[in-house]
């Protein structure tokens, strides 16, 4: 894994990730690397991220961080307040040997983020930090491999760290993400699944 080769050959006291399509802001380094200098209590800066569409033409969405301290149990929800993608700057030494797991095929970042914020604590500021480019991968195969992968997420993350009425309200939300997902692609008899496990729920 490209990611996992960068952190074996990273020297320096900070460490970000930069997928292909992406961009970082031309100050994105810079104002976080000053923010954890000059708090040393925070292991991870984060900051506004914007989701664009492939060509860069117009913003989709905007995100903004509404969380800081402790955000462990946070990291397990489906729908975070602090996580937005590898937009994380890390201090280094927070990492010990940390990689991010080969064994999923989807949501690794998810997996490598919430084992990281265990070990320290999440600081953001209110500049735009990240640029992510929305790519889209339309085939049906991908949406089922992205349900089984959260599937697998509820099983080995939020079954073990989440309390049962938590872990209710994030079944409720896997449902109501694939009934609108399946609807959208017009597979309604998945979408009827999710349905009826709402109804029920």
């Amino acid at each position: 894994m490209a990611r996992n080769a960068g952190i074996r050959i990273a020297k320096g006291e900070y460490l970000c990730f930069l997928d292909a399509d992406d961009k970082l802001p031309p100050s994105s380094l810079s104002s976080r690397i000053n923010f954890l200098t000059q708090h040393p209590e925070y292991s991870f800066c984060d900051g506004v991220v914007t989701i664009s569409d492939e060509s860069y033409n117009y913003v989709l969405n905007t995100y903004q961080p509404h969380i800081e301290g402790e955000v462990h149990l946070e990291m397990a929800l489906f729908q975070p307040k602090c996580f937005s993608g590898v937009t994380w700057m890390i201090r280094r030494s927070t990492m010990d040997t940390l990689m991010f797991p080969e064994d999923w095929l989807v949501m690794e970042d998810r997996i490598f983020f919430f084992q990281l914020s265990e070990k320290g604590k999440y600081g953001h500021i209110d500049q735009l930090v990240y640029e992510i480019r929305r790519r889209h991968d339309s085939s049906m195969s991908a949406t089922t491999v992205m349900e089984t992968h959260y599937k697998r997420f509820m099983k080995e993350v939020q079954q073990k760290v989440l309390s049962a009425s938590q872990q209710k309200k994030e079944e409720r939300i896997f449902h109501l993400i694939y009934l609108k997902t399946y609807l959208k692609e017009l597979r309604l008899l998945k979408a009827a699944r999710h349905a009826l496990a709402l109804l029920m729920s």
